[in-house]
């Protein structure tokens, strides 16, 4: 046996021997993985899903400034809300229609597609025709965003 000391304390250090269960006794058991509150990724929420259509849609319309979506989408999403938006200004010029139109949305269809990708559709009515808005929502940073969204 040795002996060391510690901080005044004796501490003993046992010889290592052999193994107390021998290995014809030795079972595997399978263990089902750890996992921590908060690993499963909620599926977003129908309302939340029609609330950044009806809203992105506003957006292209110009009701909405494309920045009031803020975190919700990508700069990528930003961007082509923008283009949808230009593309849909110079047509009204060039038409000469400025009427604007209040969106009334349908239910929300979702997919998921991974357990960090979903995507979603929705019908927005509005008094002269139906709308289709399309999401591809990305899990990012505790929350979820669209990384496109086509409004048609």
């Amino acid at each position: 046996m040795h002996l060391n000391t510690l901080g005044g304390a004796a501490l003993q250090r046992l010889p290592i021997g052999p193994d107390p269960v021998p290995a014809s006794r030795r079972r595997l058991v399978a263990v089902p993985p750890l996992r921590q509150p908060g690993d499963e990724i909620p599926s977003p929420t129908e309302k939340f899903v029609r609330a950044l259509a009806t809203q992105a849609f506003e957006a292209v319309e110009g009701m909405r400034s494309i920045a009031q979506l803020g975190a919700a989408i990508s700069v990528g999403a930003a961007r082509q809300l923008a283009a949808q938006r230009d593309a849909l200004r110079e047509r009204r010029e060039v038409f000469r229609d400025p009427r604007r139109c209040t969106p009334s949305p349908g239910r929300a269809h979702l997919c998921r597609i991974s357990p960090h990708v979903a995507e979603a559709t929705v019908v927005l009515h509005t008094g002269r025709r139906a709308h289709a808005v399309a999401l591809r929502l990305e899990w990012a940073h505790g929350r979820w965003r669209a990384g496109e969204l086509y409004v048609m």
